[in-house]
Protein backbone atom coordinates (compact mmCIF):
# COMPACT_ATOMS: atom_id res chain seq x y z
CA UNK A 1 0.00 0.00 0.00
CA UNK A 2 1.29 3.63 -0.91
CA UNK A 3 1.43 6.12 1.36
CA UNK A 4 0.59 9.55 0.38
CA UNK A 5 3.09 12.95 1.03
CA UNK A 6 0.94 14.37 3.19
CA UNK A 7 0.51 11.12 5.39
CA UNK A 8 4.17 10.58 5.46
CA UNK A 9 5.11 14.24 6.13
CA UNK A 10 2.28 13.90 9.33
CA UNK A 11 4.20 10.69 10.07
CA UNK A 12 7.81 12.88 10.55
CA UNK A 13 6.48 15.32 12.14
CA UNK A 14 5.12 13.16 15.08
CA UNK A 15 8.05 11.22 15.34
CA UNK A 16 9.85 14.16 14.90
CA UNK A 17 7.94 15.99 18.06
CA UNK A 18 8.34 12.69 19.62
CA UNK A 19 11.73 12.48 19.39
CA UNK A 20 12.39 16.28 20.82
CA UNK A 21 9.76 15.47 23.75
CA UNK A 22 12.40 12.40 24.37
CA UNK A 23 15.98 14.30 24.18
CA UNK A 24 14.19 17.10 26.82
CA UNK A 25 12.82 13.94 28.84
CA UNK A 26 16.20 12.66 29.20
CA UNK A 27 17.85 16.30 29.42
CA UNK A 28 15.26 17.08 32.55
CA UNK A 29 16.01 13.76 34.13
CA UNK A 30 19.92 14.40 33.64
CA UNK A 31 19.76 18.03 35.46
CA UNK A 32 17.26 16.28 38.33
CA UNK A 33 19.86 13.60 38.73
CA UNK A 34 22.66 16.28 39.09
CA UNK A 35 21.71 19.58 40.23
CA UNK A 36 18.83 18.47 42.73
CA UNK A 37 19.31 17.42 45.96
CA UNK A 38 16.76 14.53 47.12
CA UNK A 39 15.63 13.08 50.55
CA UNK A 40 15.88 9.36 49.55
CA UNK A 41 15.96 7.98 52.94
CA UNK A 42 13.13 8.89 55.24
CA UNK A 43 12.29 8.40 58.75
CA UNK A 44 9.07 7.74 60.84
CA UNK A 45 8.48 8.90 64.69
CA UNK A 46 4.92 8.67 65.91
CA UNK A 47 4.16 11.09 68.69
CA UNK A 48 5.17 14.83 68.96
CA UNK A 49 7.79 16.95 71.07
CA UNK A 50 9.69 20.10 70.01
CA UNK A 51 12.83 18.45 71.45
CA UNK A 52 12.91 15.83 67.73
CA UNK A 53 13.61 18.89 65.62
CA UNK A 54 17.20 17.77 65.69
CA UNK A 55 17.07 14.15 66.99
CA UNK A 56 19.96 12.62 65.99
CA UNK A 57 19.34 9.52 68.37
CA UNK A 58 17.85 6.97 65.72
CA UNK A 59 15.92 5.37 68.44
CA UNK A 60 11.97 5.18 68.10
CA UNK A 61 12.43 5.92 64.21
CA UNK A 62 11.18 4.16 61.75
CA UNK A 63 11.27 3.26 58.23
CA UNK A 64 7.54 3.24 57.56
CA UNK A 65 4.85 5.92 58.08
CA UNK A 66 3.00 5.58 61.26
CA UNK A 67 -0.90 4.66 61.23
CA UNK A 68 -1.45 7.81 63.29
CA UNK A 69 -2.65 11.88 62.48
CA UNK A 70 0.57 13.59 64.56
CA UNK A 71 3.85 12.57 63.99
CA UNK A 72 7.50 13.36 62.82
CA UNK A 73 9.42 12.77 59.63
CA UNK A 74 13.42 13.06 59.40
CA UNK A 75 15.70 13.10 56.25
CA UNK A 76 19.22 13.86 55.41
CA UNK A 77 19.60 16.10 52.68
CA UNK A 78 23.28 16.70 51.10
CA UNK A 79 24.56 19.94 49.63
CA UNK A 80 26.91 19.68 47.26
CA UNK A 81 29.72 23.07 46.43
CA UNK A 82 27.61 24.11 43.30
CA UNK A 83 24.65 24.02 45.12
CA UNK A 84 25.76 26.15 48.30
CA UNK A 85 26.46 28.78 45.87
CA UNK A 86 22.94 29.10 44.78
CA UNK A 87 20.06 31.08 46.46
CA UNK A 88 17.99 27.58 47.27
CA UNK A 89 14.88 26.35 48.41
CA UNK A 90 12.93 23.44 49.45
CA UNK A 91 10.48 21.64 47.62
CA UNK A 92 7.61 19.37 49.84
CA UNK A 93 5.00 16.91 48.59
CA UNK A 94 3.29 15.78 51.95
CA UNK A 95 -0.85 15.14 52.76
CA UNK A 96 -0.72 16.79 55.77
CA UNK A 97 0.24 20.08 57.68
CA UNK A 98 3.34 20.47 59.31
CA UNK A 99 6.12 22.63 60.22
CA UNK A 100 9.43 22.42 58.46
CA UNK A 101 13.14 22.29 60.64
CA UNK A 102 16.38 22.83 59.15
CA UNK A 103 19.01 21.76 60.97
CA UNK A 104 16.82 22.29 63.74
CA UNK A 105 15.91 25.64 62.89
CA UNK A 106 12.43 26.00 61.71
CA UNK A 107 12.05 27.81 58.27
CA UNK A 108 8.45 27.90 57.46
CA UNK A 109 5.14 26.37 57.77
CA UNK A 110 2.32 24.63 55.44
CA UNK A 111 -1.52 25.02 57.01
CA UNK A 112 -1.27 24.82 60.80
CA UNK A 113 -0.38 22.22 63.57
CA UNK A 114 -3.18 20.58 65.39
CA UNK A 115 -4.07 17.50 67.18
CA UNK A 116 -7.56 17.23 65.79
CA UNK A 117 -9.37 18.09 62.85
CA UNK A 118 -10.82 20.94 64.24
CA UNK A 119 -7.38 22.51 65.26
CA UNK A 120 -5.39 21.83 62.61
CA UNK A 121 -5.62 24.26 59.65
CA UNK A 122 -5.53 22.16 56.62
CA UNK A 123 -1.68 22.54 54.73
CA UNK A 124 -1.52 22.72 50.56
CA UNK A 125 -0.14 19.68 48.93
CA UNK A 126 2.68 21.31 47.34
CA UNK A 127 4.70 23.95 49.24
CA UNK A 128 8.08 25.71 48.69
CA UNK A 129 10.50 27.06 51.17
CA UNK A 130 13.60 29.58 51.09
CA UNK A 131 16.69 28.10 52.81
CA UNK A 132 18.46 30.91 55.02
CA UNK A 133 21.73 31.74 53.15
CA UNK A 134 23.87 31.35 56.34
CA UNK A 135 22.49 27.15 56.57
CA UNK A 136 22.42 26.32 52.57
CA UNK A 137 26.04 25.29 53.47
CA UNK A 138 28.25 22.11 51.82
CA UNK A 139 27.73 19.10 53.74
CA UNK A 140 24.98 17.25 55.29
CA UNK A 141 21.75 18.42 56.92
CA UNK A 142 19.13 17.08 58.61
CA UNK A 143 14.96 18.14 57.80
CA UNK A 144 12.75 17.33 59.73
CA UNK A 145 9.18 17.97 59.49
CA UNK A 146 6.70 18.34 62.56
CA UNK A 147 3.30 16.87 60.68
CA UNK A 148 -0.61 16.79 61.28
CA UNK A 149 -2.96 14.68 59.11
CA UNK A 150 -5.99 14.80 61.18
CA UNK A 151 -8.25 15.99 57.32
CA UNK A 152 -7.36 12.29 55.72
CA UNK A 153 -7.02 8.63 56.82
CA UNK A 154 -4.85 8.03 53.45
CA UNK A 155 -1.38 7.41 54.40
CA UNK A 156 -0.06 5.39 51.92
CA UNK A 157 1.50 8.65 49.97
CA UNK A 158 5.37 8.83 50.17
CA UNK A 159 6.59 12.40 50.46
CA UNK A 160 8.67 13.85 47.86
CA UNK A 161 11.43 16.48 49.36
CA UNK A 162 14.00 17.62 47.38
CA UNK A 163 16.21 20.83 47.57
CA UNK A 164 17.19 23.20 44.46
CA UNK A 165 17.26 26.51 43.20
CA UNK A 166 14.20 28.32 44.46
CA UNK A 167 14.02 30.59 40.88
CA UNK A 168 14.68 27.15 38.79
CA UNK A 169 11.74 25.37 41.19
CA UNK A 170 9.59 28.54 40.25
CA UNK A 171 10.55 28.43 36.85
CA UNK A 172 9.49 24.94 36.63
CA UNK A 173 6.43 24.61 38.29
CA UNK A 174 5.47 27.98 36.00
CA UNK A 175 6.67 25.86 33.25
CA UNK A 176 4.67 22.91 33.59
CA UNK A 177 1.71 24.83 34.42
CA UNK A 178 2.06 26.30 30.73
CA UNK A 179 3.00 23.43 29.00
CA UNK A 180 -0.98 21.29 31.04
CA UNK A 181 -2.63 24.47 29.92
CA UNK A 182 -1.35 24.68 26.30
CA UNK A 183 -2.26 20.72 26.37
CA UNK A 184 -5.24 20.98 27.82
CA UNK A 185 -6.30 23.51 25.04
CA UNK A 186 -5.44 21.34 22.13
CA UNK A 187 -7.82 18.68 23.21
CA UNK A 188 -10.62 21.81 23.80
CA UNK A 189 -10.43 23.25 20.90
CA UNK A 190 -10.42 19.13 18.89
CA UNK A 191 -13.58 18.85 20.93
CA UNK A 192 -15.09 22.08 19.01
CA UNK A 193 -14.10 20.94 16.10
CA UNK A 194 -15.47 17.62 16.19
CA UNK A 195 -18.79 18.70 17.69
CA UNK A 196 -18.51 21.17 14.82
CA UNK A 197 -17.43 18.56 12.48
CA UNK A 198 -20.34 16.12 13.78
CA UNK A 199 -22.85 18.97 13.21
CA UNK A 200 -22.21 20.27 9.95
CA UNK A 201 -20.33 17.34 8.05
CA UNK A 202 -20.91 13.76 9.19
CA UNK A 203 -23.53 12.50 11.77
CA UNK A 204 -22.00 9.62 12.02
CA UNK A 205 -21.83 8.57 15.98
CA UNK A 206 -17.92 7.83 15.63
CA UNK A 207 -17.33 11.19 15.86
CA UNK A 208 -19.80 12.02 18.73
CA UNK A 209 -16.74 9.38 20.54
CA UNK A 210 -13.91 11.20 20.16
CA UNK A 211 -15.37 14.28 20.98
CA UNK A 212 -16.37 12.92 23.79
CA UNK A 213 -12.73 11.16 23.96
CA UNK A 214 -11.04 14.94 24.09
CA UNK A 215 -13.26 16.50 26.45
CA UNK A 216 -12.33 14.11 29.18
CA UNK A 217 -8.70 14.25 28.39
CA UNK A 218 -8.91 17.75 28.35
CA UNK A 219 -11.29 17.48 32.25
CA UNK A 220 -8.00 14.89 32.75
CA UNK A 221 -4.93 17.06 32.52
CA UNK A 222 -6.73 20.06 34.11
CA UNK A 223 -7.36 17.98 36.96
CA UNK A 224 -3.68 16.89 36.71
CA UNK A 225 -2.51 20.63 36.71
CA UNK A 226 -4.97 22.13 39.30
CA UNK A 227 -2.46 20.80 42.10
CA UNK A 228 0.15 23.68 40.92
CA UNK A 229 -2.48 26.33 39.59
CA UNK A 230 -4.66 26.48 42.57
CA UNK A 231 -3.88 25.98 46.06
CA UNK A 232 -5.59 22.97 47.31
CA UNK A 233 -5.86 21.20 50.40
CA UNK A 234 -4.15 18.16 51.13
CA UNK A 235 -7.56 16.41 52.16
CA UNK A 236 -8.33 16.82 48.16
CA UNK A 237 -5.55 14.80 46.95
CA UNK A 238 -7.12 11.77 46.85
CA UNK A 239 -10.42 12.66 45.84
CA UNK A 240 -9.00 14.50 42.67
CA UNK A 241 -6.57 11.65 41.80
CA UNK A 242 -9.81 9.38 42.16
CA UNK A 243 -11.72 11.95 39.61
CA UNK A 244 -8.12 11.48 37.37
CA UNK A 245 -8.25 7.79 37.33
CA UNK A 246 -11.96 7.53 36.47
CA UNK A 247 -12.08 10.15 33.52
CA UNK A 248 -9.10 7.85 32.39
CA UNK A 249 -10.60 4.45 32.64
CA UNK A 250 -13.71 6.67 30.72
CA UNK A 251 -11.26 7.94 27.90
CA UNK A 252 -9.80 4.39 27.61
CA UNK A 253 -13.10 2.93 26.79
CA UNK A 254 -14.47 5.77 24.55
CA UNK A 255 -11.14 5.55 22.49
CA UNK A 256 -12.08 2.03 22.35
CA UNK A 257 -15.34 2.85 21.21
CA UNK A 258 -14.36 5.41 19.08
CA UNK A 259 -12.31 2.55 16.37
CA UNK A 260 -15.17 -0.08 17.17
CA UNK A 261 -17.82 2.77 15.71
CA UNK A 262 -15.93 3.78 12.88
CA UNK A 263 -14.69 0.60 11.80
CA UNK A 264 -17.58 -1.62 12.67
CA UNK A 265 -15.93 -5.24 13.01
CA UNK A 266 -17.95 -8.15 13.41
CA UNK A 267 -16.75 -8.96 17.25
CA UNK A 268 -16.92 -5.51 18.12
CA UNK A 269 -19.95 -5.44 20.74
CA UNK A 270 -17.64 -8.46 22.19
CA UNK A 271 -14.53 -6.26 22.34
CA UNK A 272 -16.38 -3.21 23.53
CA UNK A 273 -18.20 -5.19 26.59
CA UNK A 274 -14.90 -7.26 27.26
CA UNK A 275 -12.73 -3.43 27.27
CA UNK A 276 -15.64 -2.14 29.77
CA UNK A 277 -15.62 -5.03 32.22
CA UNK A 278 -11.50 -5.20 31.91
CA UNK A 279 -11.25 -1.29 32.92
CA UNK A 280 -13.31 -1.45 35.80
CA UNK A 281 -11.78 -5.02 37.46
CA UNK A 282 -8.56 -3.23 37.27
CA UNK A 283 -8.96 -1.87 41.08
CA UNK A 284 -9.40 -5.50 42.48
CA UNK A 285 -6.21 -7.06 40.27
CA UNK A 286 -3.82 -3.84 41.04
CA UNK A 287 -4.91 -1.67 44.20
CA UNK A 288 -2.99 0.97 42.70
CA UNK A 289 -3.51 3.84 40.51
CA UNK A 290 -0.51 4.02 38.38
CA UNK A 291 -0.40 0.69 37.65
CA UNK A 292 -4.34 0.68 36.97
CA UNK A 293 -4.01 3.37 35.04
CA UNK A 294 -1.18 2.25 33.21
CA UNK A 295 -2.96 -1.17 32.19
CA UNK A 296 -6.24 0.42 31.51
CA UNK A 297 -4.04 2.71 28.35
CA UNK A 298 -2.41 -0.42 27.85
CA UNK A 299 -6.12 -2.39 27.29
CA UNK A 300 -7.02 0.21 25.53
CA UNK A 301 -4.08 1.00 22.79
CA UNK A 302 -4.07 -2.94 22.46
CA UNK A 303 -8.21 -3.72 21.42
CA UNK A 304 -7.51 -0.24 19.35
CA UNK A 305 -4.51 -1.85 17.61
CA UNK A 306 -6.40 -5.42 16.89
CA UNK A 307 -9.57 -3.69 16.07
CA UNK A 308 -7.90 -1.60 13.05
CA UNK A 309 -5.14 -4.01 11.96
CA UNK A 310 -8.14 -6.98 11.56
CA UNK A 311 -9.95 -4.22 9.73
CA UNK A 312 -6.80 -3.38 7.36
CA UNK A 313 -6.56 -6.81 6.28
CA UNK A 314 -10.71 -7.88 5.44
CA UNK A 315 -11.70 -4.17 4.46
CA UNK A 316 -10.42 -2.26 1.23
CA UNK A 317 -11.47 1.46 2.91
CA UNK A 318 -8.95 1.16 5.95
CA UNK A 319 -7.71 4.83 6.69
CA UNK A 320 -3.96 4.03 6.91
CA UNK A 321 -3.20 6.84 9.38
CA UNK A 322 -5.24 5.25 12.47
CA UNK A 323 -2.94 2.04 12.10
CA UNK A 324 0.17 4.02 12.11
CA UNK A 325 -1.10 5.74 15.32
CA UNK A 326 -2.20 3.33 17.08
CA UNK A 327 1.06 1.28 16.75
CA UNK A 328 3.01 5.11 17.79
CA UNK A 329 1.00 4.72 21.16
CA UNK A 330 2.77 1.86 22.53
CA UNK A 331 5.77 3.85 22.67
CA UNK A 332 3.80 5.33 25.46
CA UNK A 333 5.03 2.76 28.14
CA UNK A 334 8.60 3.34 27.90
CA UNK A 335 8.10 6.48 29.69
CA UNK A 336 4.47 6.08 30.53
CA UNK A 337 3.98 9.62 32.97
CA UNK A 338 5.56 11.53 30.44
CA UNK A 339 4.58 10.18 26.80
CA UNK A 340 0.84 9.43 27.92
CA UNK A 341 -0.85 12.61 27.05
CA UNK A 342 1.37 12.87 23.55
CA UNK A 343 -0.21 9.34 22.79
CA UNK A 344 -3.74 10.74 22.87
CA UNK A 345 -2.50 13.75 20.75
CA UNK A 346 -1.13 11.45 18.08
CA UNK A 347 -4.39 9.54 17.38
CA UNK A 348 -5.99 13.66 17.66
CA UNK A 349 -3.14 14.67 14.81
CA UNK A 350 -3.86 11.18 12.64
CA UNK A 351 -7.54 11.98 13.16
CA UNK A 352 -7.26 15.78 12.02
CA UNK A 353 -6.19 14.41 8.96
CA UNK A 354 -8.06 11.96 8.76
CA UNK A 355 -10.79 14.28 8.41
CA UNK A 356 -9.58 16.47 5.83
CA UNK A 357 -8.84 13.69 3.50
CA UNK A 358 -12.30 12.95 3.82
CA UNK A 359 -13.97 16.12 3.54
CA UNK A 360 -11.54 16.90 0.76
CA UNK A 361 -12.84 13.07 -0.85
CA UNK A 362 -16.67 14.21 -0.13
CA UNK A 363 -16.18 17.45 -2.15
CA UNK A 364 -14.97 15.74 -4.88
CA UNK A 365 -17.86 13.24 -4.57
CA UNK A 366 -20.34 15.97 -4.06
CA UNK A 367 -19.17 17.88 -7.69
CA UNK A 368 -18.79 14.29 -9.38
CA UNK A 369 -22.33 13.65 -8.48
CA UNK A 370 -23.12 16.94 -9.29
CA UNK A 371 -22.14 16.42 -12.69
CA UNK A 372 -23.21 13.18 -13.12
CA UNK A 373 -26.78 14.24 -12.10
CA UNK A 374 -26.48 17.11 -14.81
CA UNK A 375 -25.59 14.27 -17.67
CA UNK A 376 -28.71 11.87 -16.12
CA UNK A 377 -30.80 14.91 -16.57
CA UNK A 378 -29.73 15.78 -20.07
CA UNK A 379 -29.99 12.16 -20.84
CA UNK A 380 -33.25 11.74 -19.77
CA UNK A 381 -34.80 14.23 -22.27
CA UNK A 382 -32.39 13.15 -24.80
CA UNK A 383 -33.89 9.83 -24.29
CA UNK A 384 -37.47 11.08 -24.64
CA UNK A 385 -36.82 14.31 -27.00
CA UNK A 386 -35.16 12.39 -29.64
CA UNK A 387 -35.17 13.23 -32.98
CA UNK A 388 -36.86 10.09 -34.47
CA UNK A 389 -39.18 10.25 -31.66
CA UNK A 390 -40.61 13.69 -32.47
CA UNK A 391 -39.92 12.86 -36.34
CA UNK A 392 -42.42 9.61 -35.63
CA UNK A 393 -44.36 11.27 -33.78
CA UNK A 394 -45.09 14.90 -35.85
CA UNK A 395 -45.27 12.10 -39.06
CA UNK A 396 -48.65 10.65 -36.98
CA UNK A 397 -50.10 13.96 -36.12
CA UNK A 398 -50.32 14.72 -39.85
CA UNK A 399 -51.72 11.52 -40.91
CA UNK A 400 -54.31 12.03 -38.63
CA UNK A 401 -54.82 15.36 -39.08
CA UNK A 402 -55.74 14.42 -42.57
CA UNK A 403 -58.18 11.50 -41.44
CA UNK A 404 -59.21 12.49 -37.84
CA UNK A 405 -58.48 15.86 -36.48
CA UNK A 406 -59.73 15.30 -33.57
CA UNK A 407 -56.88 12.39 -32.75
CA UNK A 408 -54.49 14.38 -33.67
CA UNK A 409 -55.64 17.59 -31.69
CA UNK A 410 -55.25 14.52 -29.04
CA UNK A 411 -51.86 13.37 -29.42
CA UNK A 412 -50.65 16.58 -29.82
CA UNK A 413 -51.61 17.40 -26.34
CA UNK A 414 -50.36 14.14 -24.72
CA UNK A 415 -46.86 14.96 -26.20
CA UNK A 416 -47.03 18.56 -24.56
CA UNK A 417 -47.97 16.73 -21.43
CA UNK A 418 -45.40 14.42 -20.99
CA UNK A 419 -43.12 17.21 -22.35
CA UNK A 420 -44.12 19.10 -19.40
CA UNK A 421 -43.61 16.23 -16.81
CA UNK A 422 -40.18 15.50 -18.32
CA UNK A 423 -39.18 19.29 -17.85
CA UNK A 424 -40.39 19.08 -14.08
CA UNK A 425 -38.77 15.57 -13.42
CA UNK A 426 -35.57 15.71 -15.02
CA UNK A 427 -33.06 17.62 -12.32
CA UNK A 428 -34.49 15.75 -9.57
CA UNK A 429 -33.10 12.82 -7.98
CA UNK A 430 -36.46 10.84 -6.28
CA UNK A 431 -40.27 11.68 -7.63
CA UNK A 432 -42.72 10.03 -6.20
CA UNK A 433 -44.19 6.96 -7.56
CA UNK A 434 -47.79 8.91 -8.70
CA UNK A 435 -45.61 11.46 -10.61
CA UNK A 436 -43.78 8.23 -12.69
CA UNK A 437 -47.22 6.66 -13.47
CA UNK A 438 -48.75 9.93 -14.97
CA UNK A 439 -45.98 9.88 -17.30
CA UNK A 440 -45.85 6.20 -17.96
CA UNK A 441 -49.54 6.10 -19.12
CA UNK A 442 -49.06 9.74 -20.92
CA UNK A 443 -46.10 7.70 -22.99
CA UNK A 444 -48.31 4.72 -23.41
CA UNK A 445 -51.26 6.95 -24.95
CA UNK A 446 -48.94 8.52 -27.40
CA UNK A 447 -47.28 5.16 -28.67
CA UNK A 448 -51.03 3.65 -28.49
CA UNK A 449 -52.06 6.10 -31.33
CA UNK A 450 -48.97 6.04 -33.04
CA UNK A 451 -48.74 2.07 -33.56
CA UNK A 452 -52.28 1.58 -33.26
CA UNK A 453 -51.85 -1.02 -30.35
CA UNK A 454 -53.59 -1.22 -27.08
CA UNK A 455 -51.18 -0.59 -24.41
CA UNK A 456 -52.28 -1.55 -20.71
CA UNK A 457 -51.05 -0.45 -17.45
CA UNK A 458 -52.14 -2.53 -14.49
CA UNK A 459 -50.74 -1.47 -11.15
CA UNK A 460 -51.35 -3.73 -8.18
CA UNK A 461 -51.52 -2.80 -4.57
CA UNK A 462 -49.47 0.68 -5.30
CA UNK A 463 -48.42 2.74 -2.68
CA UNK A 464 -48.51 6.19 -5.09
CA UNK A 465 -45.95 8.29 -2.41
CA UNK A 466 -42.94 5.70 -2.60
CA UNK A 467 -39.57 7.43 -4.00
CA UNK A 468 -38.20 6.34 -6.99
CA UNK A 469 -35.89 7.62 -9.39
CA UNK A 470 -37.07 9.43 -12.69
CA UNK A 471 -37.81 7.68 -15.85
CA UNK A 472 -36.65 4.37 -14.30
CA UNK A 473 -40.36 2.65 -14.57
CA UNK A 474 -40.88 4.54 -17.99
CA UNK A 475 -37.80 3.47 -19.60
CA UNK A 476 -38.32 -0.46 -18.51
CA UNK A 477 -41.69 0.51 -20.65
CA UNK A 478 -39.61 1.96 -23.16
CA UNK A 479 -37.62 -1.09 -23.38
CA UNK A 480 -40.56 -3.59 -23.05
CA UNK A 481 -42.23 -1.56 -26.28
CA UNK A 482 -38.97 -1.90 -28.14
CA UNK A 483 -37.90 -5.16 -27.61
CA UNK A 484 -41.62 -7.28 -27.72
CA UNK A 485 -43.99 -7.11 -30.33
CA UNK A 486 -48.07 -6.65 -29.20
CA UNK A 487 -50.28 -10.02 -28.70
CA UNK A 488 -53.84 -9.59 -30.34
CA UNK A 489 -52.72 -6.07 -31.13
CA UNK A 490 -52.01 -5.24 -27.52
CA UNK A 491 -49.16 -5.23 -24.41
CA UNK A 492 -49.90 -5.38 -20.91
CA UNK A 493 -47.29 -4.16 -18.31
CA UNK A 494 -48.47 -5.31 -14.77
CA UNK A 495 -46.49 -3.13 -12.15
CA UNK A 496 -46.21 -4.68 -8.33
CA UNK A 497 -44.94 -3.49 -5.37
CA UNK A 498 -43.63 -5.67 -2.06
CA UNK A 499 -41.93 -4.40 0.89
CA UNK A 500 -39.56 -6.60 2.44
CA UNK A 501 -37.69 -4.90 6.05
CA UNK A 502 -36.28 -1.14 4.79
CA UNK A 503 -36.49 -2.11 1.13
CA UNK A 504 -39.20 -2.18 -1.70
CA UNK A 505 -38.88 -4.75 -4.78
CA UNK A 506 -40.74 -3.32 -8.21
CA UNK A 507 -41.86 -6.01 -10.22
CA UNK A 508 -42.56 -4.96 -13.84
CA UNK A 509 -43.70 -7.46 -16.38
CA UNK A 510 -44.37 -6.89 -20.39
CA UNK A 511 -47.10 -9.26 -21.30
CA UNK A 512 -46.38 -9.71 -25.55
CA UNK A 513 -44.71 -11.47 -27.60
CA UNK A 514 -40.94 -11.73 -26.67
CA UNK A 515 -38.55 -10.62 -29.78
CA UNK A 516 -35.65 -12.76 -28.32
CA UNK A 517 -33.01 -10.60 -29.07
CA UNK A 518 -30.00 -11.44 -27.60
CA UNK A 519 -26.81 -8.71 -26.37
CA UNK A 520 -24.22 -9.16 -24.16
CA UNK A 521 -23.91 -5.50 -23.53
CA UNK A 522 -26.49 -3.15 -21.25
CA UNK A 523 -28.60 -1.02 -23.52
CA UNK A 524 -28.86 2.50 -23.43
CA UNK A 525 -31.82 2.26 -21.07
CA UNK A 526 -30.54 -0.21 -19.35
CA UNK A 527 -27.61 2.31 -18.71
CA UNK A 528 -29.57 5.22 -17.47
CA UNK A 529 -31.66 2.99 -14.74
CA UNK A 530 -28.45 2.01 -13.45
CA UNK A 531 -26.98 4.90 -13.17
CA UNK A 532 -30.25 6.79 -11.50
CA UNK A 533 -29.89 4.05 -8.89
CA UNK A 534 -26.31 3.92 -8.31
CA UNK A 535 -27.09 8.19 -8.28
CA UNK A 536 -29.94 7.80 -5.66
CA UNK A 537 -28.94 4.67 -3.52
CA UNK A 538 -25.13 4.34 -3.82
CA UNK A 539 -24.13 0.26 -4.03
CA UNK A 540 -27.99 -0.29 -1.82
CA UNK A 541 -29.70 -1.83 -4.97
CA UNK A 542 -30.29 -4.71 -6.86
CA UNK A 543 -31.52 -5.33 -10.33
CA UNK A 544 -32.41 -8.52 -12.36
CA UNK A 545 -34.29 -8.68 -15.54
CA UNK A 546 -34.87 -11.81 -18.20
CA UNK A 547 -37.27 -12.87 -20.50
CA UNK A 548 -40.67 -15.08 -19.53
CA UNK A 549 -42.66 -17.44 -21.31
CA UNK A 550 -44.73 -14.07 -22.74
CA UNK A 551 -42.78 -11.48 -22.56
CA UNK A 552 -40.74 -9.99 -20.28
CA UNK A 553 -39.48 -9.55 -16.41
CA UNK A 554 -37.33 -6.66 -14.39
CA UNK A 555 -37.21 -6.68 -11.36
CA UNK A 556 -35.64 -3.94 -9.40
CA UNK A 557 -35.21 -3.84 -5.05
CA UNK A 558 -34.44 -0.72 -3.83
CA UNK A 559 -34.26 1.02 0.31
CA UNK A 560 -37.40 2.94 1.43
CA UNK A 561 -36.94 6.76 1.80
Amino acid sequence: MRISAPIAITIIVVLFVQLVFFVLYVNHNDIYSKDLAWAFSKEYKEGDSIDWKLDRNGDQWSKSPPDSNNYWLRTKIYINEELAKKSLGIRISLLGSYDVFWDGRKIGHNGAYGYSKRSEKSGFRYSNFSIPFDLANEGYHIVTLRIASHHTNYHGYDPIIFVWDLAEIITHQTLVVAYSIAMAGVFLIATIYFALYRIYYDRSKHFLIIGLFCFVVFQVILLDAIKLIVPLPYQYHYPRLLSVYLLILLASWLLNLYFILKYRPPFGKVISILCFIGLISLDSIFSDFDKDIEFATLLSFSLNWIVVIYSHFTEKNIDFSDLIATSLCFFTFLWFDYLLYYSFLTIIVFTFYSNSRYLEFKKKEQEESLLKSKRLEVELLKKNIQPHFIMNSLTSIIAWIESTPKTAVVLVEKLAEEFSILINISDKKLIPMKLELELCETHLDIMGLRKNVKYILKENQQDKFVMIPPGMVLTIIENGISHNRPLNRRIVFEIDQNFTNDMIEFDVKCIGVNKHEKSNKDGTGLRYIKARLSESFGNKWFLEQGPISKGWRTQIRIPQV
